[in-house]
């Protein structure tokens, strides 16, 4: 196996394991996005974490602490890695 390849896959599971643990996912610029780019977007991250609905925005919070789930604590993830 490439070294090139090693380095992609590791990518590809560091950035799964960041939806997978996240309990705040911000989706942002989705004005100038097709709707159905983010409904496919909403939908991988749904299947990877179910308990986080993604937050649309245009520009981005101005704080981390203005989405909807900051407050919340975290939900415990069972379904990881079954």
């Amino acid at each position: 196996m490439s070294i090139t390849l090693l380095v992609k896959i590791r990518l590809t599971d560091r950035l799964t394991d960041q939806i997978e643990f996240a309990n705040v996912i911000l989706l942002n610029k989705t004005d100038i996005m097709p709707a159905d780019t983010i409904d496919r977007i909403e939908t991988i991250v749904k299947t990877l974490n179910p308990y986080v609905s993604p937050f649309q925005c245009i520009e981005g919070p101005d704080s981390i602490a203005e989405t909807p789930r900051f407050i919340e604590p975290p939900t415990p993830r069972l379904h990881w890695r079954i």
